[in-house]
């Protein structure tokens, strides 16, 4: 199930996996959605638009639904333009929030899961973290997160 992270000082809230996603992973169906909503998320941010490559593939990929060959098109592209890691997955973010290390992996490349999470934020602010009440957030993932909530 998808998992919460917040900073001790309550500063920070994330989205993180419970197992990576990509071709050849578990692609657990709430992991699944939570990255396509973050993708959806992506194509729809005018503040912080996506890479003119990673637009075609983020229009063909579907909001909803399992693993697939759109969404594993949406990954390597994606991995592609930010570099260095090129896997073909979205991983579990470990996530440091040291004051140098804060949500990467390397010192310099955040997590994917975080940028996703980013453009959640500026897509749904007014729900975030609450995804499960955007129209696009799937079905699963939405009942991942109203049991972390608490709510039914």
């Amino acid at each position: 199930m998808v998992t919460a992270v917040a900073e001790l000082s309550g500063q920070a809230f994330r989205w993180n996996l419970s197992a990576d996603v990509g071709s050849r992973q578990p692609n657990r169906l709430d992991d699944v959605e939570l990255v396509r909503f973050g993708y959806y998320c992506m194509s729809q941010n005018t503040r912080f638009p996506p890479d003119p490559k990673l637009r075609p593939v983020l229009q063909a990929m579907r909001s909803l639904g399992p693993f697939d060959q759109d969404l594993a098109n949406v990954i390597v592209t994606h991995q592609r333009n930010r570099r260095p890691t090129q896997d073909g997955k979205v991983s579990v973010a470990k996530v440091s929030f040291t004051s140098t290390n804060r949500e990467r992996y390397d010192g310099a490349h955040s997590w994917i899961i975080i940028s996703l999470n980013n453009n959640m934020i500026d897509i749904a602010g007014d729900v975030y973290p609450r995804i499960d009440k955007h129209p696009a957030s799937g079905p699963e993932v939405s009942k991942a997160v109203k049991k972390i909530f608490g709510v039914s």
